[in-house]
């Protein structure tokens, strides 16, 4: 707080000298204007210039010391303004997060103790093993609709039967990035229409989150 309030009458410093300077190169101009009228401009120019503290009063005078303070005062008035914009901002971007004593105090009472950490690792593990194992039984079944499927057609077309069929490679990194048993067999029906498909191109066309249902009348729209 104390730093700001001494950044702030820097500022109110500057303003009033900034003030003070503008009003004076205002009465220098109006000078040079009103010598002008006796001599040319180049020389009016230098001899305010030699002696910027005669009596130059004229006509001009108010005006452009008017003029000065004005532009002075909007050019700094800017500058504020964008100052304190800037200001704002990065209070915004930096304040760091304040945490009460009481919440710490909860953190330290909910943090689990030793057997919690035990039984919550063979938990994770237990959870590990199970989706191991559905892994494991959906690639299975996968393949076990693509065969079936494909021992369908096989009287009428064995070029059909083996373009609707996924590589095992193409399974297992499909399966093994989360997509379910029903999306796979959803995405079956676009090698119909696309002749090298890759799970690069499945997973761009299809993201995890599409359901079977989403995959099947994406396919059937575009490509039906």
């Amino acid at each position: 707080m104390e730093e700001k309030r001494r950044i702030n009458f820097i500022y109110v410093i500057i303003g009033v000298f900034g003030s003070v300077i503008g009003i004076f190169i205002g009465y220098l101009l109006a000078g040079v204007f009103g010598l002008t009228e006796s001599m040319s401009a180049s020389d009016a120019f230098f001899t305010v210039l030699a002696n910027p503290f005669a009596g130059y009063k004229n006509n001009f005078t108010p005006i452009l010391m008017l003029l000065g303070f004005i532009i002075f005062e909007s050019g700094y008035a800017m500058f504020l303004f964008t100052r304190g914009k800037e200001e704002v901002v990065d209070e915004e971007e930096y304040e760091p997060d304040i945490i009460s004593l009481v919440d710490i105090d909860d953190m330290v009472k909910k943090e689990p103790s030793d057997l919690e950490l035990f039984g919550n690792l063979d938990k994770e593990k237990s959870k590990t093993d199970k989706k191991e194992e559905q892994y494991t039984m959906d690639r299975d079944f996968v393949a076990s609709e693509d065969s079936k499927k494909s021992s369908k057609d096989s009287d009428n077309n064995d070029e059909m039967d083996e373009k609707l069929s996924f590589g095992s490679e193409i399974m297992d990194e499909m399966l093994g990035d989360h997509y379910t048993l029903e999306q796979m067999v959803a995405m079956i029906s676009i090698k119909k229409y696309m002749k090298d498909v890759t799970a690069d191109v499945l997973k761009r066309m299809f993201p995890p989150e599409m359901s079977a249902e989403e995959i099947s009348s994406y396919i059937e729209i575009f490509y039906g």
